[in-house]
């Protein structure tokens, strides 16, 4: 299993980043921010990994 399957059998990571696509989809930047913070540091301390900066 690789680093990428782990973090989408992840209940914590689901939910983060459901919580941010529904914000984008209804355009509540502050909110989706928040959920991309909150995902980034979740990876970093239960995964042991960093993400890479969004590319927009």
């Amino acid at each position: 299993m690789d680093d990428d399957e782990r973090l989408r059998g992840c209940a914590v990571c689901v939910q983060i980043t459901q919580q941010m696509e529904r914000a984008a989809r209804e355009c509540h930047r502050s909110e989706e921010t928040d959920a991309r913070v909150k995902l980034r540091r979740h990876v970093r301390e239960a995964h042991g990994r960093e993400l890479p900066w969004p590319v927009w």
